[in-house]
């Protein structure tokens, strides 16, 4: 470690200084989300007057049931909102109010607005709208009332920087009926009130980020740190001399420094494929490294890998997320991209990083002298890794295939039980994977353990992947990495004692 460290000194200075930068961008943009706790609950008054009619309500007897439970407004679209201060709706003409942006169908923007043309200086403020789509999720999941119209309205509010939320009403998944039932519309803003206090946040005024644009000189380091991990990842496959290093890390950051203002999504698309692929290497190197061993041996391999691949994604995701601190990203109105190429590209060369650490030394004929006498086996192997990676790239962001009932269900109660849920193909797949390699390293078997390291960057990617999201706060981003590894992790060191060797008992 000395002598590496001896050897690229100007790397270990760029990475050490860029990491300082990004964290010091980290600590400015968590100090203004801890001050964004207010959500505000809203509704139109013809909403509520034709609710009322259906239920044989009067309008103020409706809506005071609705207030009592959390509604903090009631709005006609298009004009001032003078109980919140708040234009919404319509068409704008210079009102004097927090603007809206009401977020796009897609969920990445927001629908554009007359009269409106953002500016970092405009007073806005995310605002969701149940569309038709959404309200019809009563009885939906096998539910039998609004519960998942709560689900999505939490995760709303928690995880997209949503600070005010327009209900509209509900009807049912099934018929299509209208659903004008107060106690419906009141359970689901207790429902939304109470588990949203749990991360800090509450119902009444909405809060609004202040314009805020990052320190120019704290992300060119942090872009410094980006140029010497690039020629860190060259050095894995290139043998580049120690002189040659420094002026390929200068000619990276000058580059980076020249993407950044031409193409600002460029860096942190950069950041999110040269991470994972720096930990995949820790990780293979660690692997290779622990030899055969017993049960106990190999579970502490386990956990120096998994720690060691997450710090390394965690690095990258504190890159990121520094880099998407200002308020265009947090509100959705620039957007990290290149969602599918940062989980795609870290897998492929994650794929070589492995070959080259585990192989290390074999030519080509003796790597594929090692499948060939299995067969069938081998082919069968790699079939099912093929399929395994495609399904994991189609899952991807706003992937072909989406999350079914059973699986919808069980992300819900984790949602419930937990303050944050784990992303599934972190806890369930990618670090179990690990342990899965370390296993089959621990019992010589190098060419079976391959497709399993490689997989477990999928966790490696993903933790990077989660701060991507630049409108989730990062404290949240951090605790669902941070319960994903936890969980994977145990069930990693379940699978070690099962299947690991165990030491022989001497007589």
């Amino acid at each position: 470690m000395k002598k590496a460290i001896k050897q690229n000194k100007l790397l270990v200075f760029m990475l050490l200084f860029g990491f300082l930068c990004s964290l010091a961008l980290c600590t400015m943009r968590f100090s203004l989300e801890m001050d964004d706790t207010g959500v505000s609950m809203i509704m139109t008054r013809a909403d509520i007057a034709a609710l009322a009619e259906a239920e044989g309500m009067s309008p103020d007897e409706y809506e005071a049931q609705l207030r009592d439970a959390g509604l903090t407004a009631v709005f006609t679209p298009g004009e001032v909102c003078d109980e919140l201060g708040l234009y919404i709706g319509g068409s704008y003409h210079g009102e004097d109010a927090v603007v809206g942006l009401v977020e796009d169908n897609d969920q990445f923007s927001y629908d554009p607005i007359e009269g409106f043309e953002y500016t970092p200086d405009s007073r806005v403020v995310r605002v969701f709208l149940l569309r038709p789509e959404y309200a019809a999720r009563y009885a939906y999941l096998g539910y039998s009332g609004p519960e998942e119209i709560e689900n999505l309205t939490y995760r709303t509010i928690t995880d997209r920087n949503i600070r005010v939320i327009w209900l509209t009403p509900f009807t049912r998944s099934d018929t299509g009926e209208l659903v004008s039932d107060v106690d419906e519309y009141v359970s689901v803003l207790t429902g939304v009130g109470e588990r949203i206090e749990r991360q800090g946040l509450h119902l009444g005024q909405f809060s609004a980020l202040p314009p805020y644009e990052p320190p120019l000189a704290l992300v060119l380091g942090s872009i410094a740190g980006i140029a010497a991990a690039g020629v860190m990842f060259l050095c894995i496959f290139l043998e580049i001399p120690r002189k040659l290093r420094a002026v390929l890390a200068l000619v990276c950051f000058v580059l980076g420094c020249g993407a950044h203002l031409l193409l600002p999504w460029a860096m942190p698309l950069c950041a999110s494929i040269l991470w994972p692929c720096l930990g995949m290497y820790l990780t293979a190197e660690l692997l290779v490294r622990s030899g055969r061993g017993t049960a106990g041996r190999c579970a502490l391999v386990y956990i120096a890998a998994a720690l060691a691949a997450f710090a390394a994604a965690l690095w990258g995701g504190q890159v990121i997320g520094g880099l998407q601190s200002s308020r265009e990203y947090m509100y959705a109105i620039e957007n990290f991209r290149g969602v599918k190429l940062s989980q795609a590209l870290p897998l492929a060369l994650s794929a070589l990083i492995c070959v080259k650490v585990m192989f290390r030394g074999d030519s080509p004929r003796e790597f594929l002298g090692e499948y060939r006498g299995s067969g069938k086996a081998a082919v069968i192997a790699a079939a099912v890794f093929a399929l395994a990676a495609v399904f994991y790239i189609l899952r991807t962001g706003d992937g072909f295939l989406s999350a079914g009932v059973a699986e919808q269900r069980f992300r819900n109660w984790l949602e419930n039980l937990l303050i944050v849920r784990p992303r599934t193909k972190e806890f369930l797949a990618a670090w179990p994977s690990l342990a899965v390699a370390a296993v089959l390293i621990s019992r010589g078997s190098r060419r079976y353990a391959l497709p399993f390291a490689v997989f477990s960057c999928v966790g490696m990617a993903s933790v990077v992947n989660t701060f991507c999201h630049s409108r989730a706060p990062l404290w949240l981003s951090l605790a669902r990495s941070a319960t994903g590894l936890a969980i994977g992790a145990a069930l990693g060191l379940i699978i070690i004692f099962i299947a690991a060797p165990r030491a022989k008992k001497t007589e």
